[in-house]
Parts: structure tokens; sequence; C-alpha cells
């Protein structure tokens, strides 16, 4: 499923830590809360956990989210969160938007022969966040609006780039397909987001450990970045 480009880039500015905000009116203060979940029905309502594990409660969803699958990823915002007692979620809330998020497998390359076949065209990853089994990243790249849709973005894994066992190495690869030939006075700057599902590959693994993930940036730079991913049990709250 395709995000909106047009109406959810600015939420990701803050979705990856997640974020608060105030209403305007200082008389009637009410914290708005914005975070990467996975929701499934729950008795009479939803549960939702972020990837901080946190498990949340709410009624109901918005009247303009019609597209609910039960263990789907969102981008979910709501208020009202109240710490509860005695059950097995932690949280009420009441959720104010969902948006759904596209989430990718990891893919093996080790020992392929097609290694020379991958995208190498650019992006520029604006923020990269992990808490769990997840790898949250918000990139930018340049396409034409014709060709949009047949981009392609991946993450790939190789067993002979990992080195340590406190690291997990990754490359993120861009192919623009048909959109390469096309004039850059057509190209325009598109923002996306995407979650990739790294468990498979740190299951002999302790946390906290890195991912070290490269790509491709401008002028066919390399760009390493280094994303911790944390204990837990040390830290198992996003409030």
């Amino acid at each position: 499923m395709k995000i909106n480009y047009s109406s959810i880039w600015m939420l990701l500015i803050g979705v990856m830590l997640g974020f608060t905000s105030c209403m305007d009116d200082p008389e009637e203060v009410v914290p708005t809360y914005t975070y990467v979940c996975d929701i499934q029905e729950y008795a009479n309502g939803y549960v939702l956990q972020t990837d901080w594990n946190d498990i949340l409660f709410a009624n109901n969803l918005p009247a303009d989210y019609d597209d609910f699958t039960s263990g789907s990823r969102v981008i979910a915002t709501f208020t009202d969160l109240t710490k509860v007692e005695g059950q097995e979620y932690e949280y009420t809330i009441t959720i104010k938007g969902l948006t759904d998020v596209m989430t990718k497998d990891i893919v093996d390359i080790s020992g392929s022969d097609q290694k020379d076949t991958l995208g190498t065209d650019i992006l520029t990853i604006y923020s990269a966040e992990s808490a769990n089994k997840y790898l949250n990243i918000t990139y930018d790249f340049m396409a034409s609006e014709l060709y949009l849709d047949k981009h392609q973005f991946y993450i790939v894994y190789d067993e002979d780039e990992q080195e340590n066992d406190d690291e997990l190495v990754l490359r993120m690869h861009h192919d623009m397909k048909d959109d390469s030939d096309t004039g850059e006075s057509s190209l325009k700057l598109y923002r996306d987001f995407l979650s990739f599902d790294f468990r498979q590959y740190t299951v002999t693994k302790e946390k906290p450990f890195d991912i070290i993930l490269y790509y491709m940036a401008e002028e066919e730079e390399e760009v390493k970045l280094i994303i911790n991913v944390p204990d837990l049990e040390a830290n198992s709250t996003a409030f």
C-alpha cells in the first residue's frame, strides 16, 4: 500500500522518535502523540504496540479509516494517553488518525550471483531509527510523476559483510527503473517512509547492537549510517 506523499510526509519529521504537541488554546492543553505501531483487534476494541513494546488500547478507530487489517503496521496519532493497571495493556488512548505503513523484509543476497544487478540510484535518508524488530526509514528521492510507482527501494543482507557480533551490516538500494531515462527537468523531490523487518538476522545477537546501513547518496557517494538498536529491558517505554 502506498503512502499518500502529499499528506503524510510532514508527520515523518517527528514520527521516528515520536513527538507530542499541544493545542493553541492555553486553557485546554491536550498532548498529541504520533508513533509507528502494530495494530490488531482485541476484545471490544483495538490494541496498538509501539516499537518500544508499549501496549495501548483504543475503543474505536477514526471514522475516516476504513482499510483496517488486523496485524497491520500504521502511523498512529492519538490523545488522552492514560496509564491503567490490572490490564494486559498499559495505556488507553483516543486515536485521531491512522496511516498505513508499508513493511518489507530484508533481502538475503548471500552467495547470490545477482549482486551486480542491484539498483545504485541515489537517495537521501532523512532519518533512520530502530527500537525493536523494525528498521524505520524516512527517505527522499527524485522521480517523475509518470514513473513514481515504478521506483523500487529495498535493503539487502550479505553474510560476507558481517564481521562483528555487535553489528548488523545492511545496504539500502534504489532502482529508478524506466525513470532513469527521464530528463532531469521532469524530476521532482519526494519523501516516503518504510519499515523493514530485520528479526531473522538478529536471533543470535544480544542487545544493544548497531545496524550499519550503507546507501548511495548525491553524486554517487556512499554514506554510512550507524543506528543503535537498544536493550528494551533497560529502557522499555516510549513515554
